[in-house]
């Protein structure tokens, strides 16, 4: 796996500052959901371009209906792994505007911010699987899922240290100017589908994914092109 071609493939791309720039853009408008679907749509392709070894390029941004219909099952699928997070979340909120015992909000803290770990440890795998087998519902087959994680956890967790790491400079880049959060957001969820499909191409696959085991079997997987 290659780190520094994850942080490097966007910005050597042609027409990089451009197609980051109307990323970063349609981000901002995450809150009419249509776009929040565009992005998910987005990033999925490029997630899909690096998984079949094509990242000499960032995908084009020529039809947003196609990429709104591409982003609604991974959206699904970040609301299924999620959703006992919003559920304590909600719960939190309850308790807080309903004048409830403090302390109850104290001991769901623990609980909430471990079931976020372990979505965000999850995820990713689901979404590569979703691609890889093109149903929704291989998304949850957590066996397949944690036997991949398990079996290629040196590079998963490096991956995911790293995406980890984007996240927080996501987060000061709102320190400075508010629109700029959207837009390292968006550059670092691009950079992030990179990294998990480069983890994909270079670890065991997924049991019930031929090509995957094709490629596996090959002492050096295919690279990727230029």
């Amino acid at each position: 796996m290659k780190v520094e071609r994850s942080f490097s493939f966007a910005f050597r791309a042609p027409e990089a500052a451009k197609k980051l720039f109307i990323g970063g853009a349609v981000s901002t408008l995450f809150f009419t959901v249509f776009f929040a679907f565009v992005v998910a749509g987005y990033v999925m392709r490029v997630l899909c371009d690096v998984l079949e070894g094509r990242d000499a390029r960032l995908p084009d941004w020529s039809d947003f209906r196609s990429l709104f219909f591409e982003g609604m099952e991974p959206v699904l699928v970040l609301l299924g792994y999620y959703s006992p997070v919003l559920v304590l979340y909600l719960v939190r909120i309850y308790v807080s505007v309903s004048g409830g015992d403090p302390g109850t909000d104290l001991l769901l803290i623990a609980p909430t911010a471990a079931l976020q770990i372990i979505a965000s440890m999850l995820v990713p795998a689901a979404l590569i699987r979703l691609v890889v087998k093109g149903d929704i519902k291989a998304a949850f087959h957590f066996k397949e899922i944690f036997t991949f994680i398990g079996n290629n956890a040196g590079r998963y967790f490096v991956a995911w240290g790293l995406v980890f790491a984007l996240k927080i400079v996501s987060v000061f880049c709102a320190v400075f100017f508010v629109v700029g959060f959207f837009f390292a957001t968006f550059i670092a969820s691009v950079i992030s589908a990179h990294l998990y499909a480069q983890v994909y191409r270079t670890s065991k696959p997924f049991g019930d994914d031929p090509q995957g085991t094709i490629r596996g079997s090959m002492a050096i997987p295919p690279p990727l092109r230029d």
